[in-house]
């Protein structure tokens, strides 16, 4: 492969389509967005869903002055692979200053850093500063090397030194791709044997693009389709969400009915006593109309009959406070059952669903591993095969 050609190769493995990185946090962006942002955001997606070394650099020059101030997730996604475009056609014209000075800008969280750093190597390798960009080539194995990208684009690095007759350096190179691709693929031994450390750093966010096999496993899980576990996790987060309100509710209707209890229980005292006071008033009724039956005509009976008048209000007081009461305490009661019950079989079906999403997640990170596992062992090969070269050439000189 000619120094040429290799150019062009990592610069042409640094071409990506904005839109798998940027879409998945299309749902974050703040509303309100300009549409002078958005036709700038247009254009540079253009650019970017071509090899970089062909991107126009004036969309991609106005996007980066129209979204600096913009905190949407996908600007931020966006913005420094228009960095890493914006400096590809820097070194394309020679201008390798220029073009670190644009890469220096290029966070180190973002998935454009990778392509920023190869990038930054193949300057220094261009401007024919073969030591600093061997250095830069090993300091990116080193950074990156659970990345296959980054490690793929060091091999073609290593090639093209060999090519130039640079064996020292190439061999250095291989030596190490060989070295982080062995480390990784017994990183994946060990996720391997318990994938429920990896489901739970997935769950808690934790996400490093430099040196974690374990983080490399989880960004492609979620960026894969065909592993399924996008939906899965997605479909996790909302159970726990709901589950979460849902025990809270459970809690709150505890109390809730604890506090119902109490005063069903002073009501329903008060419905004994009333219903106490009830029965002897009417046998003080009783009592009083049998007297004023038996009463003879020239009997004083006017205070027996306010009496008994008395006795009949209070009974009517009695049996109108009690038709208030006893409906009062039966709904109480049935009423909290019912919503206990209610509560314990959503909160039962959400917590199958949990479950259910977490075995299917654990089941696409096994996959996951398996197709990294594969990477790996090819990037292990190729490096153990152009070592191998190296190592065959130093003999025969």
């Amino acid at each position: 492969m000619s120094a040429m050609s290799t150019k062009m190769a990592l610069i042409g493995a640094l071409t990506i389509s904005v839109y798998a990185h940027a879409g998945d946090n299309a749902c974050q962006d703040s509303p309100g967005v300009s549409g002078t942002l958005e036709g700038a955001a247009a254009a540079v997606a253009v650019s970017l869903n071509q090899p970089l070394d062909q991107a126009d650099p004036a969309p991609l020059s106005h996007y980066l002055s129209a979204s600096a101030d913009s905190s949407r997730s996908s600007d931020y996604v966006m913005r420094n692979y228009a960095r890493v475009a914006l400096a590809a056609s820097q070194v394309r014209q020679g201008a390798f200053d220029q073009a670190r000075q644009i890469l220096t800008q290029v966070e180190l969280d973002s998935p454009a850093a990778v392509r920023a750093a190869l990038l930054l190597a193949e300057s220094y390798r261009m401007q024919g500063q073969q030591e600093v960009a061997g250095k830069w080539l090993l300091r990116i194995a080193d950074r990156y090397s659970s990345d296959p990208d980054a490690l793929s684009g060091l091999l073609m690095a290593a090639d093209d030194l060999a090519e130039r007759g640079e064996a020292s350096t190439a061999l250095a190179v291989y030596s190490r791709v060989l070295e982080k691709s062995l480390a990784n693929i017994n990183s994946l031994k060990g996720l391997a044997e318990d994938t429920s450390s990896l489901y739970q750093i997935m769950m808690e966010g934790r996400i490093d693009n430099t040196r974690a096999v374990n983080s490399e496993v989880i960004q492609r899980a979620l960026r894969g389709s065909r592993f399924g576990a996008v939906e899965h996790y997605r479909n996790l987060l909302q159970a726990q969400r709901q589950l979460a309100c849902l025990e809270s509710r459970q809690e709150t209707l505890r109390e809730k009915a604890f506090e119902a209890s109490l005063s069903n229980t002073n009501e329903a005292a008060m419905v004994t006593m009333l219903e106490g006071e009830a029965t002897r008033t009417r046998a003080d009724i009783a009592a009083m109309e049998a007297q004023l039956a038996a009463a003879n005509p020239w009997d004083e009976v006017e205070d027996l009959q306010n009496s008994l008048a008395q006795a009949r209000e209070s009974l009517a007081t009695q049996q109108k406070r009690l038709q208030e009461l006893r409906p009062a305490v039966a709904s109480q009661a049935g009423m909290t059952a019912e919503q206990q019950q209610a509560l314990e079989q959503r909160i039962d079906h959400l917590r199958q669903q949990v479950s259910s999403d977490r075995d299917q997640i654990n089941q696409a990170l096994r996959q996951v591993l398996l197709s990294l596992r594969d990477d790996y062992r090819e990037l292990a090969g190729d490096a153990q095969l152009g070592r191998a070269s190296m190592l065959q050439l130093y003999a025969s000189n």
